[in-house]
């Protein structure tokens, strides 16, 4: 199973304890670590664009970064700050958002962070699972409206007089390139007691 990106944060921290640690060969040695398969290694996010793993191994070192206990170096490399040392050398159990947030730096970037989103959205983005990253958090966000919005879209449809629905299907077929591009292509004639569309 694919570690959460909180899971994840001490063991990142970790790696760059002593020296400056490539992300890449942060995100072999965690999978070796926790023993994902390759089909695990390969999962790719919904978006199809970068593999879940990579994409929770970034957002922890993200949320480190933020909280002060790891700076980037170059492209694709970071290593622990003193204050990450400091908290390495505390032995904690787990590092998570709560443990960050005891760093002003964390704190400030969550204010900011928050203030870039409406209250609806804020809402529904802290209703995702716990453990999921930002982008999988949005993600179940986004497909939760649309099936909401797709149910009421039928609710609607369904309780639509018979000549609404005519109109629709008209209007949806001439929006699915049927009938040409001309004005007057397509329209609902109107005939009402056949139990059909008439367009």
């Amino acid at each position: 199973m694919i570690p959460d990106y909180q899971t994840l944060m001490l063991p990142v921290l970790k790696q760059g304890q002593k020296n400056e640690a490539s992300t890449r060969d942060v995100i072999s040695e965690l999978a070796s670590r926790y023993k994902l398969s390759k089909e695990e290694k390969s999962e790719l996010l919904p978006s199809g664009r970068q593999r879940k793993f990579d994409n929770r191994i970034a957002w922890a070192k993200s949320y480190l970064k933020q909280a002060g206990l790891i700076r980037y170096t170059k492209r694709g490399h970071y290593i622990a700050t003193d204050a990450g040392l400091i908290v390495l050398e505390k032995k904690p159990d787990r590092i998570d958002n709560a443990f960050l947030s005891k760093f002003s730096e964390f704190r400030e970037f969550r204010n900011r962070n928050n203030g870039s989103f409406s209250e609806n959205s804020t809402t529904l983005i802290k209703s995702g699972p716990p453990a999921a990253t930002p982008d999988e958090s949005l993600r179940e966000s986004y497909e939760s409206i649309t099936q909401s919005l797709g149910e009421d879209l039928l609710d609607k449809v369904r309780n639509a007089t018979p000549e609404f629905f005519e109109r629709l299907l008209v209007e949806l077929l001439l929006s699915m390139g049927y009938g040409g591009n001309a004005k007057d292509a397509g329209q609902a004639l109107g005939r009402s007691g056949d139990n059909g569309v008439d367009g």
